[in-house]
């Protein structure tokens, strides 16, 4: 724009002295300028933290084009109180194909360049297989894979005593940096199967969404649809995001029924219109599904701590599916996919919790925490949880519960301990 003749003489009559900057000044001077402004103040906040824990993503735009976002999260402390803090260290676009190799060689030199690699704690990631790579490619194997470690001893037998050695220092040197998976995206991934399995409302979930595609296409439709129901519109679904579909379903059982049937009838579009039994499938699947929306809502937030709703959730929803699962006349196939998606995505946290069907293979007692007892922690530390969720989430005896507190309490000491190695 300021190099637009009109707009260059446009400012010239509101000031004839001044001169507008040049556009390549701004792309080559003045924005690496501030830019190097920002990063600078990031790496002083960043090298007063002692610990960080990294989020990371890619993203593609309109264009398809590839981003790789890598984001930094700090506690600091001012004035005695204590905030969370987030700065975004890199938006970098990522050629070519989305490997493993070339994403953690990014994250390295991100990571690097901003003089926090020996302070990562925590790498949350989403659970694409090219992510996972990545990460078990820079850092020790991730604990909440379902195959079995190998034996340090295996992965070493081939290896002259140097390169042992070489093996040991590495392991050492990442020793901290562990990869935990996005809940929020997991959970996307239940609902997702859940979904599959529920092919009786594909049909009444396809009308839906062509009936909102009217309403944002322009037709005269639109037309006759505000003049019945003024402002109110059925939000159109995006395929990536599965809450816009509960927001979709949400929006349209609002409307009276029968006017959107007429309105429906008197455009032509009689097929679009639901039959009473659709109409029941629709309020029974906002049912099941509103409390998954609620967990998600839960663990989106940027200045509070969300890992510590992780376990709480996890076993609320699970026993949110057993008590609907009784009475639902045409979700059951659903929420019976919803509870054996949720227990092959958390094996971990329903194995440590003894729940049915998840119980350790070994001994009776409580299971031997995985990495997930970061979860666990934080629950337990956070005064909203507490130890509530084992008092009303899960089912077992008194002596074996007080056996699971007495192992959190036991390992929170360790978590610490490693934390601030």
């Amino acid at each position: 724009m300021v190099d637009n003749e009109d707009f260059r003489h446009f400012l010239h009559v509101l000031d004839p002295q001044y001169r507008p900057i040049a556009r390549s000044t701004i792309s080559s001077v003045t924005i690496p300028g501030m830019v190097k402004v920002q990063k600078e103040w990031i790496k002083c906040q960043l090298a007063e933290a002692s610990s960080v824990a990294v989020t990371t993503d890619i993203w593609s735009d309109c264009k398809m084009r590839s981003f790789l976002g890598v984001t930094a999260h700090t506690v600091t402390e001012v004035n005695h109180v204590l905030s969370l803090q987030s700065y975004l260290l890199t938006c970098e676009r990522v050629h070519g194909k989305h490997t493993g190799e070339k994403i953690a060689m990014m994250f390295e030199c991100c990571a690097e360049e901003y003089l926090i690699k020996n302070k990562i704690n925590f790498v949350i990631t989403d659970n694409a297989s090219n992510m996972r790579k990545a990460f078990q490619a820079r850092f020790l194997p991730e604990e909440d894979e379902a195959a079995e470690p190998e034996p340090e001893d295996e992965i070493c037998q081939d290896l002259t005593p140097e390169d042992q050695e070489a093996v040991s220092a590495t392991l050492d040197e990442n020793c901290k940096m562990q990869r935990l998976s996005c809940f929020t995206h997991s959970l996307q991934l239940v609902i997702k199967d859940g979904l599959k399995e529920a092919s009786g409302l594909s049909g009444t979930l396809s009308k839906l969404s062509r009936a909102a595609n009217l309403l944002h296409s322009g037709t005269s439709f639109k037309d006759y649809f505000e003049a019945n129901f003024g402002d109110a519109t059925i939000p159109t679904a995006n395929a990536t995001r599965w809450n816009s579909t509960l927001k979709q379903v949400k929006a349209y059982v609002n409307f009276d029924i029968q006017m959107l049937a007429y309105v429906l009838d008197s455009e032509g579009h009689k097929s679009l219109i639901l039959s009473q039994r659709e109409y029941a499938q629709l309020k029974e699947l906002i049912e099941v599904l509103d409390p998954f929306l609620e967990a998600t809502n839960l663990t989106q937030g940027e200045k509070t701590v969300t890992v510590s709703v992780v376990v709480p959730c996890v076993l609320t929803l699970h026993s949110h599916l057993q008590e609907i699962r009784e009475r639902v006349r045409y979700c059951g196939p659903l929420v019976r996919a919803l509870e054996n998606s949720m227990k092959a995505r958390f094996t971990e946290i329903f194995s440590a919790v003894m729940m049915p069907g998840c119980e350790p293979d070994e001994g009776r007692g409580p299971t031997k925490f995985p990495f997930t007892i970061a979860y666990f922690v934080a629950s337990v530390l956070d005064p909203a949880f507490g130890f509530q969720w084992l008092e009303h989430d899960v089912q077992l005896d008194n002596s074996i519960k007080g056996q699971l507190k007495s192992q959190i309490k036991g390992e929170k000491c360790f978590f610490f301990i490693y934390a601030d190695k």
